[in-house]
C-alpha cells in the first residue's frame, strides 16, 4: 500500500492538465532539468510518500500505545485457547503483546476444551485475521476521513472568499488547522525537533507513527490529553489562538513541495506558509483578533515565496508543467 506523506487530495491541485492523476516532480538540486511525470497514486522514490509508511503491521506495533488493538486479539484467542508465558496465563493485552512479539519461543498454547498443547503456527491465522484491515489502515483511514475528504471544500471556500470577501467558516478553519497540525508532522524527516533524538530513519519513523496514532486517539476522545503529544499540542495551540490569515493570490504560479507547510519570518513575525493551489497561498500569523486579508501579488513576490518553498523542501518540487525555471 502506498501511503502519502503529502496528502493526495492536496497534490491534485497541481495535476498536469488533461492527464489523470499525474504531476511533474523535480529534484530541488536539479531544477533546470525537466520534471518527471509521476502518477499520484504511487510516488515511490520521492519524499511525497512511501510504501506501507502508515500501514500498522502487527510486528511493528511493539509499543504500549497499541495495547488497545491487542486487546481484541487476546479476547478472541481466549475463547478457544489458553496462552501461557513463564507458566503464567496471559490475560491482558500488554502481556500478550510482549509475549507474542518479543518472546514467541517461550509462548505456550493450550486448547481450552482439552488442555492439549498446540504450536503457535496453529493459531497464527486467527491472530492475523483478527488483526484485520481496519487496524492496519487505522492511520490512513483517519487522514482520509477527517482531512482529505474535506480538503476540496476548504480550498473552494478560500476561492470564494477571494471573489466575495466572505468570512471563513468554522468548518474550514477547523479543517485547515487539522491539516496543518498533521501535515507538518507527517514525514519523519521533517517532524518536530523535540523527537529528533537520533538520525536513524527507522527509529524516527516508529516514534512518529506512535505520535500520530496517539494524536488520533486523543482527537477522537478515545484517550485523555496528557499534554505531551506534540502534534495535539500544535493543534490545540492553533485552535485557541486568534489567527490572521493573509490570502495571497497570483496570476503567476505557486509551486508546492514535499514539505509544503513551512514556518518562517514574514514581516518580522512568526508565520506559517502554505500554498493551497497554484494560484493561492496562505500566510497564517497570531493576531489580537481573528481576521482575514486578501492580497493580489505580482510575479516577483510569487517567486520569493517559491524560493522559500524550494529552500524548505526535503528533496522534491511539484508542479503541473515540465519546466519551472521561470517560477523562482
Amino acid at each position: 500500500m502506498f501511503c502519502h506523506t503529502i496528502s493526495k487530495t492536496y497534490l491534485e491541485k497541481w495535476k498536469i492538465k488533461d492527464k489523470k492523476d499525474s504531476i511533474y516532480v523535480f529534484n530541488k538540486n536539479n531544477l533546470s532539468n525537466q520534471g518527471e511525470i509521476r502518477d499520484l497514486t504511487n510516488l515511490t522514490k520521492t519524499e511525497l510518500g512511501y510504501t506501507n509508511y502508515y500501514y500498522l503491521k502487527i510486528e511493528d506495533c511493539d509499543h504500549k500505545i497499541f495495547d488497545n488493538m491487542f486487546q481484541d486479539l487476546i479476547d478472541e484467542i481466549n475463547k478457544q485457547y489458553i496462552l501461557k508465558f513463564n507458566k503464567l496465563e496471559i490475560k491482558t493485552a500488554t502481556q500478550f503483546r510482549l509475549a507474542y512479539l518479543k518472546h514467541e519461543d517461550k509462548l505456550k498454547i493450550y486448547r481450552r476444551d482439552n488442555n492439549v498443547e498446540i504450536k503457535l503456527s496453529r493459531i497464527n491465522k486467527l491472530i492475523l485475521d483478527s488483526w484485520n484491515i481496519s487496524k492496519k489502515r487505522y492511520i490512513e483511514d483517519f487522514f482520509s476521513k477527517e482531512i482529505e475528504n474535506d480538503w476540496q471544500k476548504v480550498v473552494n471556500e478560500f476561492e470564494t472568499i477571494i471573489k466575495t470577501k466572505a468570512k471563513l467558516s468554522k468548518f474550514a478553519r477547523e479543517k485547515l488547522i487539522l491539516f496543518i497540525a498533521t501535515q507538518i508532522n507527517r514525514n519523519h524527516k521533517k517532524h518536530n525537533e523535540k523527537i529528533k533524538i537520533t538520525q536513524n530513519d527507522e527509529i524516527l519513523k516508529k516514534i512518529l507513527i506512535v505520535s500520530i496514532y496517539e494524536f488520533i486517539k486523543i482527537y477522537n476522545h478515545e484517550q485523555e490529553d496528557n499534554n505531551d503529544n506534540y502534534i495535539f499540542e500544535t493543534y490545540k495551540q492553533l485552535k485557541k489562538t486568534n489567527l490572521h490569515i493573509t490570502i495571497l493570490h497570483t496570476e503567476s504560479s505557486f509551486i508546492t513541495t514535499d514539505n509544503p507547510i513551512i514556518t518562517y519570518k514574514h514581516n518580522h513575525k512568526d508565520s506559517i506558509l502554505i500554498p493551497i493551489t497554484p494560484n493561492i497561498c496562505l500566510i497564517i500569523q497570531n493576531s489580537l483578533i481573528e481576521s482575514l486579508s486578501i492580497k493580489k501579488i505580482n510575479s516577483i513576490e510569487t517567486k520569493k515565496i517559491n524560493n522559500e518553498l524550494i529552500n524548505n523542501a526535503i528533496n522534491n518540487i511539484v508542479y503541473f508543467d515540465k519546466i519551472i525555471t521561470e517560477l523562482y
